[in-house]
């Protein structure tokens, strides 16, 4: 049984979130055209080259977007809705990103989060007819192959898009869709492309027994097709599997992090022999190191229960949900940094763990801890002085209700915002003077303090219910919260 690795997806952003940067710039008239697609260009080959000589096998493309990979895909179909094209739009990157972002008095798509993630993506609007305006990987796969990239275009799935999309009757253009997939497929396979990744992660959701049917005749159509497609599931265990893995394509990939089910429902029904098995087994999702041995194990295992015809050891999902390397934090405790695993990381993970199983055996040092046991004295107290207690609530919920009754008093449907309020142009630049010491750090505080009172006093003069105090005193949630760990 031959053993590879695979990746399904990588971060967009850039080491240096360069692409935020020329987003800004762009959309600033900074830049134009040219220099934010030449930054683009180049995120994508370090990307690649960055998982070459991490040792993997099959480097997904098409993965990186300007923007969403929905949007990308929408667009690609075809399926551009009707109030984008009513105005004179100059290019093709002004449509897409009038769709993105709106423009004058049109409304952009919606964005919603993309299953239980926090990525948000653009939800498509379908209300006109698929077709293909361009095929976008066949320049992307002949950029990769000359290069030497084993070139994997990674498309979402016919049924997945039109499940996450938005319409009346969306399903009623399912069959043109099939047809353009057919098209874009054949045209990869005249690129002498391996391996197609087609994401389905909508699998996963809770799908009747006519969305089953439909999902079977929508791969029958692509069966007589030379190219070898990888069907890739994600976030939970598929449902129906006992139906759904024998779907006439040549791999399925799997989810073996987020729950028990595909290994439980693998040991029930078994997987087809003459299958690739993407062994989703590395996180793709959290920051931690994974423990090597544990994920040898239970590779193994699933593999003696399989038998597929080959595996492709992979995270679990597309590394885009996780920060680049952990090469670039400079500032954290050795012991905390030792213990986190971004995407460049992951992928060596994989490339290790490919190894191994190929081998038979894991090499020696590997790492074998847990983000359970935290490295720090202080936590490691905390922790082990945990009491029962402390896990509840020192009132019931209805004692609770009296009291927030009675100080707060609030209406049956209270008014309030968000959370965060703008950071305008002062607040930026206070906050950089503070960093670079030009300001002391009282200076500071008392200016964040007075910017908190002005949020106040527009919230009460609105008569809001809730007030919130604005979170002038950081720049993004996350990268607040992130640097507690340092």
């Amino acid at each position: 049984m031959e053993i590879f690795s695979s990746n399904l997806g990588y971060p967009r952003i850039g080491p240096k979130r360069e692409l935020k940067k020329a987003l800004e710039d762009f959309w600033q008239k900074k830049i134009d055209k040219e220099s934010l697609l030449k930054t683009a260009t180049q995120i994508q080959l370090q990307n690649w080259q960055i998982q070459k000589e991490a040792g993997i096998d099959f480097i997904p493309v098409g993965d990186f977007s300007l923007y969403d990979h929905m949007l990308d895909m929408t667009v690609m179909l075809g399926l551009i809705p009707k109030r984008f094209c009513k105005n004179e739009i100059k290019n093709d990157l002004d449509m897409y990103f009038s769709m993105a972002r709106g423009e004058k008095d049109i409304p952009p798509l919606e964005m919603t989060k993309w299953f239980d993630t926090n990525y948000h993506y653009l939800v498509p609007e379908i209300d006109t007819e698929p077709k293909l305006l361009e095929n976008y990987f066949l320049s992307l796969c002949k950029k990769a192959q000359s290069i030497g990239i084993e070139a994997k275009p990674v498309l979402v799935g016919p049924y997945t898009f039109l499940r996450l999309s938005k319409g009346k009757n969306k399903f009623s253009i399912l069959s043109k869709l099939i047809e353009v997939y057919k098209e874009i497929l054949k045209q990869l396979n005249e690129l002498k492309i391996k391996w197609v990744q087609i994401d389905e992660p909508a699998l996963v959701l809770n799908i009747s027994k006519e969305e089953i049917q439909m999902v079977k005749d929508i791969y029958n159509q692509f069966k007589d097709i030379e190219i070898n497609i990888m069907l890739q599931t994600y976030f939970e265990g598929i449902s129906a599997y006992e139906e759904l893995v024998n779907l006439p394509v040549k791999g399925i990939g799997l989810d073996f992090v987020r729950s028990d089910d595909n290994l439980n429902n693998l040991k029930r029904y078994g997987f087809p022999k003459d299958k690739v098995l993407g062994l989703g087994i590395i996180n793709g999702r959290n920051v931690w190191r994974t423990n090597l041995e544990k994920a040898f194990y239970l590779a193994n295992e699933i593999i003696e229960k399989a038998k597929p015809s080959a595996i492709f050891v992979q995270p679990s999902c597309s590394l885009l949900h996780l920060p680049v390397s952990i090469e670039l934090e400079t500032q954290l405790a050795p012991e905390i940094k030792n213990i986190l695993a971004f995407a460049k990381e992951k992928l060596q993970e994989v490339a290790i763990l490919k190894k191994a199983l190929k081998e038979g055996k894991l090499p020696e040092g590997t790492y074998t801890g847990s983000p359970e046991v935290h490295p720090l004295k202080e936590v490691k107290e905390r922790i082990a002085n945990l009491k029962e207690e402390d896990f509840k609530r020192s009132l019931p919920y209805k004692e609770r209700r009296k009291c927030q009754k009675k100080v707060l008093n609030l209406p049956l449907f209270p008014t309030t915002t968000i959370g965060s309020f703008p950071q305008t142009k002062d607040i930026r630049k206070m906050r950089a003077m503070f960093n670079r010491g030009e300001i002391s750090e009282n200076e500071y505080k008392q200016f964040i303090k007075e910017k908190i009172a002005f949020c106040i006093g527009v919230q009460e003069g609105l008569g809001l219910d809730v007030l919130v105090h604005g979170e002038f005193e950081r720049s993004d949630m996350v990268e607040y919260f992130a640097q507690k760990m340092t």
